[in-house]
Parts: C-alpha cells; sequence; structure tokens
C-alpha cells in the first residue's frame, strides 16, 4: 500500500475512532448522513492511485459509499435490520408458496459466472486426512466445496440464511462437522461493516446443509470475526465477535461471553496443543491471552509500542507455543514477538511497510520452523529469520501469475513436514491461491490460481449486448470483465482492473463496452473489451498522469467529487450519448469520439449541484425520449426534466410533491417505455417504503412497496426494471435477492428458489432475458418469455406476449409447462374466441348458447358453441356454406383478411376496389379487395416480396401478429 494511502486511512481510521471515542454511535447506530457522504467521496481520498498505479482498489471507502444504502434519514442501520427482513421473507414465502402466476419461475435461473475471477476468500478450511477436499468461505458468496484439490468447486446452499462468510472452522476428529461464522467487520475499530451476518452456522454432513444456531441469532452476533475449536475438546469453540469473546462448551447450542477481553476481538486461537490457553486480538490497540480455555482473559503488554496501533493478528508457532508473534496496523505494518505464550511481545519489524491494515492483515507461522513465518496486507511478505526481515514473494498487479491483491487467510496443508509437503492455501479478494512450496515461491514464480467455478465475484453494475450477449461489468476489487457466450462461465477477461463500477454496453456495436474505476472516472473500451481507456480526461505522458483541458475532463471526477461508485447510462435512443452522475449531471454526445492526449469525448455539465452538493446516485434516461431524464441523489432529492437534449436543460425537484419522497439514497430510477410519464424510484435503508411509483411525471407520488404478507420486506431496494412488453411486471433487486410483481407494483412475490440468497445490485434486459447482477455471485440469467416454447428470440414473441398480456390468449396447454404452439394452425373456432375477445376484450363471455348454434355442424356443447354463434350474431361470419361453420377447418390468410376487416370495422363495411397490388391475388380473385385493403391499413405486409400467399393457412404466430395490428393492443 502506498504512503499516500496509508496516510488517507490513519487519518480516517482516527477521525472514526475518535467519534467512537466520544459515544456518537451505538453498534450499528447512526452513522451521519454528513459523514458517510464525506467518506464516500471524500476529497482525502483525491488521486489515492497516482502513486500505486491508476487501478489500485480501495476497500475502505466502497464499504462507506456501500452503507449510504443500508442507513434511514437519520444515519441509522437497524440492529435488526436483517433479521426483521428474513422473517418476513419466510412468512411471504409460507403464504405464497402455492401462487400460480409469476413474472419469473423458481428454477429458470443460468448462472453466467465468472467462475475464473474470483472474489473475497476470508476462510479456507482443508480435510484433515483427504487434502483433495476444501471449504472455502465467501463474503456474500457463501460457502464453497472442492473435492479434487480445487480443480473445480460447487456452492453448499444458495439460500443459506446468510451468505456473508468470514471465518470456519472444522473438527478434527470428525471432518463432516463445521463451524461457518458470519458478518464482515470493515475497520479495525471502526463502525463501517458490510455486510452484516447472521450468527454461526453448522454442518454435521461436511456442508451439504447448514443450521444457523440459533443462539447466535442475535445482533451480538451480527459480526463473527474469527472461530476457533480445542484441540483438547472439539466441543469447545471460541467466537472472537464485535460484542466480545465468546465460549461454548457443548458444540454451539449455548455460548457464554467472556466478561474481560476485548470487547472488540478479531482474532482468537488456542494454543495448539494445550486447550487450557489461548490468545485474542483486539480490532485495535491489543491482544489478549486465557490461560482457563477462554473463560476470562488478560491483556498482553506491547513494550514501547506506539499509540494509535490499529488491528491486531496474532499466531502461535505450532513447533514451539511458546512463541507467539503479532502483526500489528501500525507504520505500515509491524511483527511483535512473545515467547511467554502471549503475556509479551516486543517489536523485531517496523519500517518495511508490508501492509498490515484494518482491511487485510494475514499472519501464518510454519508449523515446522517458528523462525518462518509470512504476514501482509495488500501483497504478502515472507520471514525466515523470526519477522527481522521480510522478502515480498506476491505482486499483486501480476494476478492470477502472482497471487492477488488483499490478503486474509493463510492455512498450511494438512501433512505439512517443511519438506515433502510445502504446500500453503491463501484465501484474498481474488478467490483462493495455491504455493506448492510455500519456501520458493515468490513474484509470478510458484503460485497457482484456484478459482475453477468458484462464483463469488462482486459485482456492483452490468449491462449488455442483447445481439451478440456480450456483457460487461464492474466489480468490487477484481476490475471491469467482460463476458461472451462463447467464452462461457470460464471464460470472462478483464478489461480494466481495480475497482469496477457502473456499466454501459452499446445495443448496437458491442465493440464499444463502458465503465468506471472510481468517483466517475469513466473508461471506454472501442475493441469489445481486450482493453479499455480512461475518457474522462486522464491521460499518461510517459512519466505521470495529466489531465485534459475542458471540455475533454470530468473535474468533478479528477477532484473526488462524486459516490465512491457514481452512476453512470448510455442514452437507450441514441448510443452516442452517455451520461454521469457526480455532484453535477454530465453529459457527452460524442461519447465514441477518438481519444488523444489532447481531445476525445467531450463533457458539458448539463444539471449545476445541488445546495449542499448532495452527489447523484441515480440517472435514467426515458426509452423513446431523450429529453425525458430523471436524476436522483444521495439524500433523496429528484429532479426530472423534459428538455433534457438541450445545451442547459431545466430541472424541477419532484420528490417534494405530494406525498412527499422519503428523505434517503435514491438507489435507481425507472421509466415505463410504454409511458414515459409514470416512473419508479428506490430507496435504501430498511424501511417499509422503499418503492414509489408516478403516473403523472412526479407531480404526486404512490407508496408502492404494498403490504402485509403480498409487501415488501422491509429491505434496501437496489434496482428495479420494468418488463419490456408488460408494464405490470416490475422486477426488483434488494439487499436479500429479487422479488416480483405482476401488478405494477400492487401486490409482491417472493422468489422462491433464486437465483440466490445475496444482494442483487442491478437488473437489466438482454432483450427479453432478464440478467441479475449480484454483489457475491456474480450473474444469473433467466429467459422471462410466457411460454416455453416461444423463447425471446422467435420471431413474433413479442406479439404473442402482447397478445397473452392483453388477456386474449391462454396458450394453447399448461402441462408440462406453459404453451403457445405458435407453428400450429388456427381453427374457424379458435378464430372466433380471438376475434370477439379482440372486439370486446379479454374479460368478455358471449351469451349462452340456448337451443341451438345455427350451424348443422356445431353442436350446443361444442367447446366453442357460445363464440361461434355470438360471431354470426355480430355479422362477422355466416359460416363456411350449407347452413355449416366448419369448425376444425383451418383458416387461410385469405379468410383471415375478410375477418380481420369486419371485426375491426363492422359487419357492413366493404373495402375498396382492388388494383392488383399482390402478384398473387390478382383482380378478380373472390378475396382481392380485402387483401388490399388489410395492406393499406398496415396490418400485412404479405409473405414475400409482393406476394401475400391467400391460400396458405394462419398459424398461431401470425395470429398474434394479426390481433395485436388489428385492434392496436398495448
Amino acid at each position: 500500500m502506498s504512503k499516500k494511502n496509508r496516510i488517507f486511512l490513519s487519518i480516517v481510521s482516527s477521525f472514526m475512532l475518535g467519534v467512537i471515542a466520544l459515544g456518537l454511535w451505538s453498534r450499528l447506530g447512526p452513522l451521519s448522513p454528513s459523514v458517510t457522504q464525506a467518506l464516500a467521496s471524500s476529497s482525502s481520498a483525491q488521486r489515492l492511485e497516482e502513486d500505486e498505479g491508476p487501478m489500485a482498489d480501495h476497500p475502505y471507502e466502497a464499504l462507506a459509499w456501500r452503507n449510504l444504502s443500508l442507513v434511514d434519514e437519520n444515519g441509522f442501520i437497524p440492529a435488526d435490520g436483517l433479521i426483521n427482513a428474513n422473517q418476513q421473507i419466510k412468512a411471504m414465502r409460507a403464504q405464497q408458496e402455492a401462487a400460480s402466476k409469476k413474472a419469473i419461475t423458481s428454477n429458470g435461473w443460468t448462472w453466467l459466472g465468472p467462475g475464473n475471477i474470483g472474489g473475497r476468500v476470508r476462510s479456507v478450511v482443508i480435510h484433515p486426512t483427504n487434502t483433495n477436499i476444501m471449504w472455502a468461505g465467501s463474503v456474500t458468496g457463501g460457502i464453497w466445496k472442492t473435492t479434487n484439490g480445487g480443480a473445480s468447486w460447487a456452492i453448499m446452499d444458495d439460500f443459506m440464511t446468510n451468505m456473508a462468510v468470514s471465518t470456519m472452522v472444522i473438527d478434527p476428529t470428525n471432518p463432516e462437522v463445521l463451524y461457518a461464522g458470519t458478518g464482515e467487520t470493515g475497520w479495525g475499530g471502526s463502525e463501517y461493516a458490510e455486510p452484516v451476518g447472521g450468527g454461526v452456522f453448522k454442518t454435521t454432513n461436511g456442508g451439504t446443509t447448514w443450521t444457523q444456531l440459533a443462539s447466535t441469532n442475535t445482533y451480538e452476533w451480527y459480526f463473527v470475526n474469527r472461530l476457533a475449536i480445542s484441540p483438547a475438546n472439539p466441543l469447545i469453540l471460541l467466537a472472537a465477535t464485535d460484542s466480545g469473546t465468546w465460549k461454548s462448551i457443548d458444540g454451539g447450542t449455548s455460548w457464554v461471553k467472556a466478561v474481560t477481553g476485548s470487547t472488540r476481538p478479531g482474532d482468537v486461537n488456542f494454543n495448539p496443543v494445550d486447550g487450557t490457553k489461548a490468545i485474542s486480538a483486539a480490532r485495535s490497540e491489543n491482544a489478549y491471552y486465557s490461560t482457563n480455555s477462554g473463560d476470562s482473559w488478560t491483556a498482553a503488554t506491547f513494550t514501547s509500542i506506539d499509540s494509535g496501533a490499529g488491528r491486531v493478528e496474532v499466531a502461535y508457532a505450532p513447533s514451539n507455543p511458546s512463541i507467539v508473534y503479532a502483526s500489528v496496523e501500525i507504520n505500515g505494518g509491524e511483527v511483535w514477538k512473545s515467547t511467554d505464550g502471549g503475556v509479551t511481545y516486543s517489536r523485531v519489524n517496523t519500517g518495511q511497510n508490508f501492509g498490515a491494515n484494518g482491511w487485510n492483515s494475514p499472519l501464518w507461522v510454519d508449523p515446522t520452523n517458528p523462525n518462518i513465518l509470512i504476514v501482509g496486507g495488500i501483497d504478502l511478505f515472507r520471514s525466515t529469520d523470526g519477522g527481522a526481515t521480510l522478502t515480498q514473494i506476491s505482486v499483486w498487479q501480476d494476478a492470477p501469475s502472482s497471487a492477488h491483491a488483499d490478503h486474509h487467510w493463510i492455512v498450511e496443508q494438512p501433512g505439512f513436514n517443511g519438506t515433502s509437503n510445502t504446500t500453503v492455501l491463501f484465501g484474498n479478494d481474488g478467490g483462493v491461491y495455491r504455493a506448492d512450496n510455500v519456501y520458493t515461491v515468490v513474484g509470478t514464480s510458484g503460485w497457482t490460481e484456484l478459482n475453477n467455478n468458484l462464483g463469488i465475484t462482486q459485482f456492483y453494475g452490468a449491462a449488455g449486448n442483447p445481439t451478440t450477449g456480450k456483457i460487461v461489468g464492474g466489480t468490487q476489487d477484481n476490475g471491469t470483465l467482460v463476458y461472451t457466450p462463447a467464452g462461457g462461465t470460464e471464460g470472462w477477461t478483464t478489461t480494466f482492473g481495480g475497482d469496477g463500477g457502473w456499466s454501459a454496453a452499446d445495443p448496437v456495436d458491442d465493440n464499444y463496452l463502458y465503465g468506471e474505476y472510481i468517483y466517475a472516472q469513466v473508461h471506454r473500451s472501442n475493441n469489445g473489451g481486450v482493453f479499455s481507456e480512461d475518457i474522462w480526461g486522464q491521460y499518461w505522458d510517459g512519466f505521470a498522469y495529466q489531465y485534459k483541458s475542458a471540455p475533454y475532463t470530468i473535474t468533478e471526477a479528477k477532484n473526488s467529487q462524486a459516490n465512491f461508485i457514481a452512476p453512470l447510462v448510455l442514452d437507450p435512443n441514441n448510443s452516442n450519448r452517455l451520461l454521469v452522475g457526480a455532484e453535477s449531471l454530465w453529459r457527452t454526445n460524442d461519447v465514441k469520439a477518438p481519444n488523444t492526449s489532447t481531445t476525445g469525448p467531450a463533457w458539458y455539465v448539463i444539471k449545476a449541484p445541488t445546495t449542499g452538493n448532495s452527489n447523484i446516485s441515480a440517472i435514467v434516461v426515458a426509452p423513446g425520449n431523450s429529453d425525458i431524464i430523471w436524476v436522483g441523489h444521495n439524500n433523496g432529492d429528484v429532479y426530472v426534466t423534459t428538455n433534457g437534449t438541450s445545451a442547459t436543460p431545466t430541472w424541477a425537484q419532484v420528490d417534494s410533491n405530494s406525498p412527499g419522497l422519503p428523505d434517503r439514497y435514491v438507489t435507481r430510477i425507472a421509466v415505463d417505455k410504454n409511458n414515459t410519464s409514470k416512473a419508479y424510484v428506490t430507496f435504501g435503508g430498511f424501511n417499509p417504503d422503499n418503492v414509489w411509483v408516478t403516473t403523472n411525471g412526479g407531480s404526486t407520488w404512490t407508496d408502492s412497496a404494498g403490504s402485509g404478507l403480498t409487501g415488501l420486506p422491509y429491505l434496501p431496494v437496489r434496482s428495479l426494471v420494468i418488463h419490456p412488453f408488460n408494464s405490470n411486471w416490475i422486477y426488483i433487486g434488494t439487499e436479500l435477492g429479487i422479488f416480483t410483481s405482476v401488478d405494477g407494483g400492487a401486490t409482491w412475490d417472493v422468489s422462491h428458489n433464486g437465483p440466490t440468497n445475496t444482494p442483487v445490485d442491478e437488473l437489466f434486459w438482454m432483450d427479453t432475458k432478464l440478467v441479475a447482477t449480484t454483489y457475491g455471485r456474480g450473474l444469473f440469467q433467466q429467459e422471462t418469455a410466457t411460454f416455453s416454447d416461444v423463447p425471446g428470440a422467435y420471431w413474433s414473441w413479442s406479439w404473442i406476449e402482447r397478445l397473452y398480456a392483453a388477456g386474449i390468449t391462454g396458450g394453447c396447454a399448461t402441462s408440462p409447462s406453459l404453451a403457445y404452439c405458435p407453428d400450429s394452425s388456427v381453427t374457424r373456432a379458435q378464430m372466433a374466441v380471438f376475434l370477439l375477445k379482440g372486439m370486446h376484450g379479454s374479460s368478455y363471455t358471449p351469451p349462452a348458447v340456448g337451443g341451438s348454434t345455427g350451424f348443422g355442424d356445431v353442436a350446443a356443447d361444442y367447446w366453442a358453441a357460445a363464440w361461434i354463434k355470438q360471431l354470426a350474431a355480430e355479422g362477422i361470419t355466416s359460416g363456411c356454406g350449407a347452413g355449416n361453420y366448419c369448425p376444425e377447418t383451418i383458416v387461410t390468410r385469405a379468410q383471415m383478411s375478410i375477418f380481420l376487416l369486419k371485426a375491426k370495422h363492422g359487419s357492413s363495411y366493404s373495402p375498396p376496389a382492388a388494383t392488383g397490388d399482390f402478384t398473387d391475388v390478382p383482380v378478380g380473385y373472390w378475396a382481392d379487395k380485402w387483401i388490399e385493403q388489410l395492406a393499406v391499413e398496415g396490418i400485412t405486409g404479405g409473405c414475400g416480396v409482393g406476394v401475400y400467399c391467400p391460400d396458405s393457412p394462419v398459424t398461431r404466430a401470425q395470429m398474434a401478429v394479426f390481433l395485436v395490428k388489428t385492434f392496436t393492443l398495448p
């Protein structure tokens, strides 16, 4: 970590600790909006990456920004928010299990990956006798298992009550028993912590199923930082949590909190050979030891330690447990050593800046040699002389050839003996890595990346090209990534490093992909994602980063005057126009302009900062109308313009209009493409009113979160999209998965089995495929087509969907799945139903038949008898001749023209004379004028160039087009 970055972190950490000391915060208490805003876009963070390269990651700022969407108007995160939301979801699921109509299906999700990128792993556990079996605990990605040494991984439970796994231990006497602690504390002493956990989970079958230990389902167990299991009795466990150190003597059934020791321990370890002894370390400033198996704790002594120390990690030397090492977050990282089992410590290394910090501070001691240890932070350093000197052994910029940045866990393979077995595993922000020889691994030599189907990447946003299926997405600490269908789950590539964010994809030319680094620093790929370059104004002159003159620089990006992850959107109506939100709203109308050291896309402010400079958090351009732009802010302000393409648009603030929107973080805004006066706005916080809708451009608002068991749980809503062809179908991504509505938000349905119990940060469409962008499990996709035999790529898919949405058809079969039979021909009986519903509406039911239908071949009990009789009564048909109707006869395209025009204009309608427009319908053909008039009215274009195919049968797919056009169905 660079000096500038360390100074920044030290300043912020000191500020946070000072606030805590003054009692301004209770646990999960108030985070004032002004503080979180400042930390999410702090000018102190300006240009942190300059001396690290332009792709460094910033986990603390990421946590501060993410907390903006968790707090309420007063800056509070309720201690029981996640627990209550989970209870609401369980109640909804029980109530709705038998629901018949859903906007997505429970088993229709396809995971897109990435399986080759990884994500944050804070714990790795290895089977004691079969080293091919390992478990990895991922933060927001759950628990994964491999049975082949990391050649492939599988998720254990995508619907574990809590997926934020931070620590795991295994029973050495029964490897089927494992424990997992959840929740991730952010700083070495601060209140920034996310995601929130759900206590301790236990498995007795090797991880196939996990049970939440009931005694830990309280707010005191929201952050379980480390678990330890006694070498003397596997039923005795210690837990270091943000509420103190806890002990269980019955395998986790019950726990007792120690009244002494650290109030916020981050680490705890049993002596490897003596179960009466243990050590622990605080999230800040100190370490402790116990001589009674953790019942009580005594503060250790650090001789002449400087004030202001942060996180401390401790580790026994297994071959000589009287030796204990400590990695201390101060002066860029210091190594301390105890020779009395952790009672007193002396400094053995300072000034080498190995990067120990509150986010990542791994420490490992060779089980065969107490003088060999590994410490680190962003990178790893090895010592062979008890910590006196350190040698860097990883280079994060070279990952995956070297280990990825930000290390959290180091564990040796069982049977490690220093000679024939020297294998060590590492968990970091890039997943799991292995060094087969821990003594010789260095630089890019000796590292093996094990992210094989390990799908734990945390995405902030993504977008895709619907034609090619290419997707671009921004991630936490794993860059901006690119997916192609040909590459699949294991073929994701990196187009830009560091942190990623919101993304955009050109809908026509998939060579153009857009993303951001941090603070609205936008980049572009014009080569399909092979690489990307900054287009916000920064460039490298061969010696240092420089900035272009106006209008080629987003000055607020240069000055970090934006959210850490800032919103950007490509105008859906004009792929040359990109909008970026900082304190101001920036726009370029030439985003594809050649990029040089002096020119490039020209950026202009089209909305000035608000009073108080609240950052923009959400942007949307109305589909079909680029003049309509909506903008949301961190403080809940919402603005709209109806002349957004002008040089200086006029903006109206609409959030205070009746009854008034929440003063919370605006997460997303969505505009209905079928009615641009209708817009949805979503909010953060564990509140009951996180979805609002307007139908009049913001003049008035309605709470659309619902209530009771058909309402949304009280969760932050992170994304909302409207189905492209059915405006009543609404989809939202929340802190705990996806919810859907089929009635425009009046009621909501819980997603019973999909895709996963993790935050869904963004939803977007690839034609009719819904893509879920998750913060911890990568991307999932589901085809939202109603009928199983009419995929989104089918030529008349949208017409069939519109016919279904209008209630004109219910399909041709319901078992084993709903089907439409698009290529089947339409009978005259079916035609009667289609036409009358099109004429009178989906709820229309014809009068009862009575005694006779009037047709000799249509009995009174025939399935469509009433429809056929009514069609004749309205003068649309007189039958097929000789008193018959011919109900099972297929309708021809010529007959269809007469049916449709009479249904549209009335039974007495007669079209003008024919002129011979179609070569296969000569003047004098019995239906010539009806066919030509159908074309004149735009209902048909024929069956080919200059031909109509009058005697061809009408298929159900063609019928959908005819009916939607004839009756102008929405």
